[in-house]
């Protein structure tokens, strides 16, 4: 086969891609997000949400009213 890309997986998420013919490389993430949920109890908790796969979280700002 001519060309393609080999595609390695760094951690579960995460792939880098490198061209067979020109040996460029690029990386992207491929996260399965859980549902948004509160981080606490406060009134003015932020939102978090989770990756099933490895784990890493995202969370919003604090919402200030």
């Amino acid at each position: 086969m001519r060309g393609g890309a080999a595609l390695r997986r760094v951690d579960r998420c995460d792939e880098t891609r490198r061209c067979r013919r020109c040996g460029a490389t690029e990386s992207r993430s491929d996260h399965d997000w859980g549902p948004w949920l509160y981080a606490t109890t406060a009134f003015d908790s932020p939102q978090v949400h989770t990756c099933r796969r490895c784990g890493q979280s995202e969370r919003t700002r604090p919402t200030m009213r």
